[in-house]
């Protein structure tokens, strides 16, 4: 059941589920598991895929996917492509992630200290330092971290725990030095998570004005005023789907599938995105041509919509 809601909080509580039931899997548990896969066969069967578009739409490794695919075999593209999908991305993600490198050294280095104890894997507090460990890797290399990184704060309090769990039950055998290196160790994570908190308490009181100011007021004033049961194309579907009810095309693919199988495929360009806007009655298709281009790092795996949400001409 705990399963179940952490990953109806937020979806990228999934990565921890999914390594938690890997591990008690070889203890012949498997209850968590299917419950939490539940979702994704029923999200099949109602034509979706089997995770969230929030999270295969956004992750590079959809864009690292398509390019596989569009490269022959053998090439240096395919290659490249190939080692990003294995996993070369997301420790990319985790070495420029100051506050998630810092736990992760500090976590990494505690294990390391307990093992040189010689004590079993099957402790309660090595566990769980080795399911944040692997939980982080997929959280990065499927879900990369987001503005503000409300996105992986969940990753820095879980490590904090598992920091804890194993600097405590460390006390009886580790040596001096063991503890001066992990003590030193603490201090400079601590240092980095405060700056980088500190970053983002500045930042938040602005970003908050530019929600109200741009998708607030676009959801409450605009188009529940003007495009009540209308249909609309948007880049940003959060807000205004809350604050107005409106018939939404995603440009992004997040809510419209036909937009994510494109993406996924890399077969997304500007005049693909125009017909469906069209079709879907969410847009002019000179209108979105002129505002929509392909981003040409991705070679049309997703789109670069400039200007604020768009809405039927």
């Amino acid at each position: 059941m705990l399963a179940l809601l952490l990953t109806a909080t937020r979806y990228e509580g999934l990565f921890l589920v999914f390594c938690a039931v890997l591990l008690l899997s070889g203890r012949r548990r498997y209850g968590a598991g299917g419950m939490v896969a539940a979702y994704g066969v029923v999200s099949t069967l109602k034509g979706w895929f089997f995770l969230t578009n929030s999270v295969l739409m956004k992750a590079d490794i959809s864009h690292q996917a398509a390019r596989l695919v569009r490269s022959g075999f053998g090439t240096t593209e395919f290659w490249k492509a190939f080692a990003s999908i294995a996993g070369l991305w997301g420790l990319k993600q985790i070495v420029t992630t100051p506050h998630i490198l810092a736990v992760v050294l500090l976590v990494l280095l505690l294990l390391v200290l307990g093992f040189r104890q010689k004590r079993g894997f099957w402790r309660f507090d090595t566990v769980f330092g080795s399911v944040f460990l692997a939980a982080t890797f997929l959280h990065m290399h499927f879900a990369p971290p987001g503005p503000l990184h409300r996105c992986e704060a969940y990753l820095v309090a879980v490590g904090v725990v598992a920091v804890a769990m194993l600097t405590y039950s460390l006390r009886p055998g580790c040596s001096r030095g063991g503890f001066r290196v992990a003590g030193v160790a603490a201090e400079l994570a601590a240092v980095v998570m405060i700056w980088v908190g500190g970053m983002v308490t500045v930042r938040v009181p602005q970003a908050s004005q530019n929600i109200y100011q741009q998708q607030y007021q676009m959801g409450l004033l605009f188009l529940r005023r003007f495009y009540q049961d209308q249909p609309v194309a948007a880049n940003d579907i959060g807000a205004i789907n809350w604050l107005a009810d409106i018939r939404c095309f995603d440009v992004w693919g997040l809510g419209s599938m036909e937009v994510a199988r494109l993406k996924a495929r890399g077969n997304l360009s500007p005049e693909a995105l125009a017909a469906m806007a069209e079709s879907a009655g969410g847009a002019n298709r000179h209108h979105l041509r002129g505002l929509v281009e392909a981003d040409p790092d991705q070679g049309c795996a997703g789109p670069v919509v400039k200007g604020r949400e768009l809405v039927r001409s």
